[in-house]
C-alpha cells in the first residue's frame, strides 16, 4: 500500500532515484511474493525470510522517524531514564 500511495504522488523516476524507496519496493515485492508462493504451495520456509524482511522494514521505519523532533526528545527522554536507572540499579 506505501508503494502505491508514493507512486500516486510521483513519478516512478522519482520515486526509484531514493535508496530507501528502493529497498520498500524490493521488500513489500519480495514479501508479497513470500506470503503467496507460503499459501499456495508447500514452500513453509519462506516464512523465516519473510521474517527477517519484516524486520528491515521496521527498522527502516525507525531510522525515518528519527528525522521527527518529537521522537528526538523521546528518544533523548528514554536514554536519560536508561542511564539513570543503570546508575539506581547499580546501587542497590
Amino acid at each position: 500500500v506505501d508503494v502505491m500511495l508514493r507512486l500516486s504522488v510521483m513519478s516512478f523516476g522519482s520515486y526509484w532515484s531514493h535508496g530507501g524507496n528502493r529497498f520498500d519496493f524490493i521488500v513489500s515485492w519480495v514479501l508479497f511474493l513470500a506470503g503467496w508462493l507460503t499459501s499456495t504451495t508447500d514452500l513453509q520456509h519462506m516464512r523465516s525470510v519473510m521474517t527477517y524482511l519484516s524486520v528491515f522494514r521496521v527498522l527502516r521505519i525507525f531510522r525515518l522517524i528519527r528525522n521527527i523532533k518529537r521522537f528526538q526528545m523521546l528518544l533523548a527522554c528514554l536514554a536519560n531514564l536508561w542511564l539513570i536507572s543503570g546508575d539506581l540499579l547499580l546501587m542497590l
